[in-house]
């Protein structure tokens, strides 16, 4: 039983994935992301510009299984110099003023604006091929059901480190179960949250909501899902807060909701794949059988901790590179 063990984490033995999903890693889980240069990089020989596949490996120490998401990150240098293009700044307050004096609809204002805004980051995804360089990451992926565990996590990842800004993600059961109703016959009642994702710019804590032991949210996860001061990056967030208070009685407090922000700066953001396409140059996909799986079994496949992993760490880093590229703050509940 995954109860108990040392960490909270589940032994080794228990994550090697089946035949069957050992060629499924990786596949729809691809990244070409495109971040702030700097002055040390040097561009390698015969750079590939085609996406690069995560690799999912598992080291083992003294607490249980660490998982590892490697992959290839581009980097961007904006400039000879690796200083970032500013925005299109000057043309869209241009537009605010013709807002404001009424030559412009609200609606008229945003469609201008998001064009502007699309029109300067095609220019510039497209201009700065030359000056790409590949540059190697490793995300940390933690699964756990232990509370002590969890809030380990977020004292080492978070408070220690001053953290501001999370990704957050939540997933369930996708089909309702059945329940006998008080006059007889069955109802259907949709399943509590099986996963609580939160993730940092090299860290995902994945958090087993439906063996969580004990069985309510960990205190100092609940204390920064509650904290104002740390940004909650997330995709759809309202909904999953909703959620998460309904199912176990805690507020996420300073949202942001990363697809909102990222489509009103002009991005194509209707979903995570999307965003992460269209922000992060990111080729990301969820394949449809990890959407319907089994989200509460104890011993998740290698492609479930990937994806769910992701959602989180995704959410994070679109919505912290549009602010800081774009400048412009995000509205944050």
């Amino acid at each position: 039983a995954k109860h108990g063990q040392e960490g909270g984490r589940v032994p080794r033995a228990q994550y090697k994935s089946s035949g069957a999903n050992e060629d499924v890693v990786g596949e729809g889980v691809m990244l070409e992301k495109v971040a702030g240069g700097s002055l040390d990089m040097e561009k390698q020989e015969d750079e590939m510009l085609s996406p690069t596949k995560f690799t999912f490996r598992t080291e083992q120490d003294a607490t249980g299984d660490v998982f590892w998401l490697d992959y290839q990150m581009r980097v961007t240098c904006d400039t000879p110099y690796g200083e970032p293009i500013l925005p299109p700044m000057q043309a869209i307050e241009q537009l605010e003023g013709e807002r404001e004096r009424g030559g412009l609809s609200e609606e008229d204002f945003l469609a201008r604006k998001r064009a502007i805004v699309s029109q300067f980051w095609s220019s510039l995804l497209e201009g700065d091929a030359s000056q790409r360089v590949m540059m190697p990451r490793s995300i940390q992926v933690q699964v756990t059901n232990d509370a002590d565990f969890a809030n380990s996590w977020v004292s080492q990842h978070v408070d220690e480190v001053g953290e501001t800004e999370l990704g957050v993600s939540i997933a369930w059961v996708p089909v309702s179960r059945k329940q006998e109703g008080k006059r007889g016959g069955t109802r259907k009642s949709r399943h509590r949250i099986s996963l609580l994702q939160l993730a940092t710019s090299d860290s995902v804590l994945v958090l087993q909501m439906a063996h969580l032991h004990p069985s309510k949210v960990p205190k100092l996860v609940a204390e920064v899902l509650q904290d104002e001061m740390v940004v909650k990056h997330g995709a759809g967030i309202l909904d999953d807060a909703i959620k998460i208070e309904a199912d176990w009685g805690v507020s996420i407090v300073g949202r942001v909701d990363t697809l909102e922000y990222a489509s009103n700066l002009g991005y194509d953001a209707g979903t995570i794949p999307e965003a992460a396409s269209s922000v992060l140059a990111l080729n990301y996909s969820k394949p449809d059988w990890v959407r319907r799986s089994d989200w509460e079994v104890l011993t998740m496949s290698e492609m479930q901790i990937t994806c769910a992993a992701l959602d989180a760490w995704v959410s994070r880093e679109v919505g912290v590179y549009v602010k800081g590229v774009s400048r412009m703050p995000p509205k944050v509940d």
